[in-house]
């Protein structure tokens, strides 16, 4: 499973988004090369987001969609349901799933340049909901 955390400075931590198709993208784990993905294209609210191969079908494929601010939510094209920490969870290693109500900060995130990621040590966060 996909889990938040703190440090943001490491590969496991940074994605690369690539054009899909229509305002679609992938986003490609730099640590494994992988893609960001709803497990065995689920349909369920709270069904787990993992990592996978063979980044080509709409289970993987992730529109923006601004929010306030800087912050986006990341939209499935299969379900048409939304990246977030289940239940809001504030610890580091909480599961990251999709669910069908994005407008809470937990469904909102920030996309950042790697080569601008702060330390770990910073109170700066990448989940909305996570800010200080």
């Amino acid at each position: 499973n996909v889990v938040q955390g703190s440090g943001c400075n490491t590969p496991n931590f940074q994605w690369s988004l690539i054009r899909a198709e229509r305002g679609y993208y992938y986003l490609r784990a730099r640590h494994s090369g992988q893609c960001l993905n709803v497990f065995n294209s689920g349909q369920e609210n709270g069904d787990n987001v993992v990592q996978g191969s063979g980044c080509n079908t709409p289970n993987f494929q992730w529109s923006l969609i601004p929010t306030r601010g800087k912050y986006n939510y990341l939209e499935v094209r299969h379900s048409g349901q939304c990246l977030n920490v289940f239940n809001s969870g504030q610890e580091n290693g909480a599961n990251v799933v999709q669910g069908n109500e994005c407008n809470s900060p937990n469904f909102e995130w920030l996309l950042v340049p790697a080569r601008n990621f702060r330390p770990s040590n910073s109170p700066y966060n990448y989940n909305r909901h996570q800010r200080h």
